[in-house]
């Protein structure tokens, strides 16, 4: 079900050239999951923003999305030997979300070719600006 000229893997890991996923064809394979025989245990094995791995930190500790959001993350980072900075190739949040009006979402969000100076200080930027997005998502949902 899902888009396939939206996938295309040639390492399998993640950090080939070849491989590259679209945003859609992500949302298509996470519908599909949640209507799987396997949707709970799946849902439960994802990290939860505000509480597990390094979606504990992207979002402050009264954030309104706190809890409602499962979803993994994906960091792929080079650097630059031409001037000895990095270039965020991609900083991804994809997964299920419950906003405040009870409507279940499902979502990718993608950042993609970010020149950052530091690797660490700009993959957690790009991972508390995906934190935000998830907040505005969660609280500004409308009803279907």
């Amino acid at each position: 079900g899902c888009d396939m000229d939206g996938i295309s893997f040639g390492g399998a890991a993640g950090g080939a050239r070849a491989d590259y996923v679209s945003p859609r064809a992500t949302v298509q394979l996470l519908q599909f999951m949640s209507r799987h025989k396997a949707a709970s245990a799946y849902r439960d094995g994802l990290p939860v923003l505000g509480l597990d791995g390094t979606l504990a930190r992207v979002v402050p500790a009264d954030s309104p999305a706190k809890g409602k959001v499962a979803a993994k993350t994906g960091t792929l980072l080079w650097g630059n030997s031409g001037n000895g900075r990095f270039i965020l190739t991609s900083k991804a949040l994809a997964g299920y979300a419950t906003a405040a009006n009870g409507r279940e979402l499902v979502f990718a969000m993608f950042l993609n070719n970010i020149p950052i100076a530091e690797s660490e200080a700009g993959a957690k930027l790009a991972g508390q600006k995906l934190g935000t997005l998830c907040e505005i998502m969660v609280a500004e949902t409308p009803a279907e």
